[in-house]
C-alpha cells in the first residue's frame, strides 16, 4: 500500500547523526540554511537562525509538493513558507516545530550528519518509501525552485542529464530496421551488443531522463527472453514516471511481448506473427482484459483481432 506525503499533512524528521560522545543538540549546532536538492535544484529549504539565543526560521516547500514512495512531484511550484514556532534540545536531537498554512504545527527532529541533515517522516522508519533524505548546506539566498515539470516524478540524487550513448544506440537500433532488404544476421548481432551495453548503463545508474528510459525500453524489447521483455516494460514505466508520456505504447507492447513469450494471450493487441499461411495474426489475444477505452488512453490503436 503506497504511503503518501501531502502538502497539508507532512511531518519530517531531521535525523542528524552525532560523533561519539556528543551529548546535546544545541541551537548553535543546527543553525543555518539547509536544502534538499533534486536535479541540482532546491525542492525544500529549511532556515534556522540563532538571534541572541532565540530560535528563528522557516521551512519552505512548493505549495503543490507531494511525495509517494520517495517519488517527488509538484503540481504547484509556488513557494509556501512555514515559520518556525518552537525549538528545544532533546539531547540526542533538536526538536523543532513549523506552522503550516492552515496554522497546524508540525514537529521535527534534527541531528547533524557529516555537515548535512538527514530527513525522514515522524514515526516512519527508513525503508518504507518516505525518506530519509539528506539536506545540504544552502546559501542564504537559496529558495525552492519554480521550474518543476508537472506530471512527472523526481528522485533524490538523480539528474536531468540525458545519456548521449543511449540515444546513439537507439538510433542504431531503429536505422538497421529501416534498410531494404534488412540484414537480419547483422541486426541480431547488433541487438545483442546493444542489450549488453544497456544492461551496463542501467546497472550503473547512467540513465536519467524519460527519453533515456524510453529508448532503453525499445532496445530491450528487441531481446529474446521473457526477462528482456520484463526489463523493457519496467524501463517504459520509468520513462512514464519521468513524464515521458510517449512511452505508453512501448509499455503496452513490452507487456504483450512478455505474455507471448510465456505462451499467454496478449492483452493490448500490439504484436503480430505469421499464422503459418503468410498472414499476420494477433492471436492469441485476450481482448476482455483491457477494453478499448484504456487502449486509447495509452495510445494503443488495436486492429481487429486477426485469425
Amino acid at each position: 500500500m503506497a504511503r503518501e506525503l501531502h502538502k497539508t499533512a507532512w511531518t519530517l524528521i531531521f535525523f542528524l547523526s552525532f560523533s561519539a560522545g556528543a551529548a546535546a543538540t544545541t541551537l548553535k549546532e543546527v543553525s543555518g540554511n539547509w536544502a534538499l536538492h533534486i536535479d541540482g535544484k532546491a525542492m525544500i529549504v529549511m532556515r534556522i537562525g540563532d538571534a541572541s539565543g532565540a530560535p528563528t526560521g522557516e521551512l519552505i516547500q512548493p505549495k503543490g509538493m507531494n511525495v509517494t514512495n520517495n517519488l517527488f512531484s509538484v503540481a504547484d511550484a509556488t513557494a509556501d513558507s512555514h515559520p518556525l514556532s518552537a525549538f528545544s534540545d532533546k539531547g540526542a536531537y533538536a526538536l523543532v516545530s513549523f506552522r503550516d498554512a492552515s496554522g497546524k504545527v508540525k514537529d521535527f527532529e534534527l541531528r547533524p550528519r557529516s555537515g548535512k541533515v538527514e530527513v525522514g517522516i515522524a514515526g516512519v522508519p527508513p525503508g518504507v518509501g518516505l525518506g530519509p533524505w539528506l539536506f545540504d548546506h544552502a546559501d542564504t539566498s537559496e529558495t525552492v525552485a519554480r521550474d518543476w515539470q508537472p506530471g512527472r516524478a523526481y528522485v533524490v540524487g538523480d539528474t536531468d542529464q540525458p545519456n548521449a550513448e543511449m540515444d546513439r544506440m537507439f538510433k542504431e537500433d531503429q536505422d538497421v530496421r529501416q534498410k531494404n532488404p534488412i540484414d537480419w544476421a547483422a541486426v541480431s548481432a547488433g541487438d545483442t551488443a546493444r542489450r549488453t551495453r544497456t544492461h551496463e548503463l542501467v546497472a550503473n545508474g547512467l540513465l536519467h531522463t524519460g527519453n533515456d528510459f524510453k529508448e532503453a525500453a525499445f532496445i530491450m524489447q528487441h531481446g529474446t527472453t521473457p526477462d528482456d521483455y520484463l526489463l523493457a516494460h519496467s524501463l517504459a514505466l520509468a520513462a512514464m514516471a519521468k513524464g515521458e508520456s510517449s512511452a505508453a505504447w512501448i509499455a503496452a507492447a513490452t507487456l504483450d511481448r512478455f505474455l507471448w513469450s510465456k505462451n499467454l494471450p496478449q492483452i493490448y493487441g500490439t504484436q503480430f506473427k505469421d499464422d503459418g499461411k503468410g498472414n499476420p495474426s494477433t492471436k492469441p489475444f485476450n481482448e476482455r482484459v483491457v477494453d478499448e477505452h484504456i487502449r486509447q488512453q495509452l495510445g494503443v490503436i488495436t486492429p481487429a483481432a486477426k485469425p
